[in-house]
């Protein structure tokens, strides 16, 4: 399985290292991360926010700390 990392241009240094699926960048340092098809929300210190326990998971276009998740199909 393909993993993803977050790498930090400046520092020229990995600050997450693969663990999750996917990750996608949605702004303030906060990312949805997927791990065995499971959604959640962590930040680039790999803190979790929302546990990644979820089916999905979006965010608020207009507001990137607010997000909708859904526990089944």
């Amino acid at each position: 399985m393909k993993t993803c990392d977050i790498f930090d241009f400046e520092k020229g240094s990995i600050l997450l290292e693969p663990t999750y699926s996917y990750l996608e960048n949605v702004g303030n340092g906060n990312f949805i991360a997927v791990k065995n098809d499971k959604y959640g929300v962590i930040n680039y210190k790999g803190e979790i926010l929302i546990d990644i326990e979820f089916f999905s998971i979006i965010y608020a276009i207009s507001n990137k700390t607010l997000f909708t998740v859904q526990n089944k199909q």
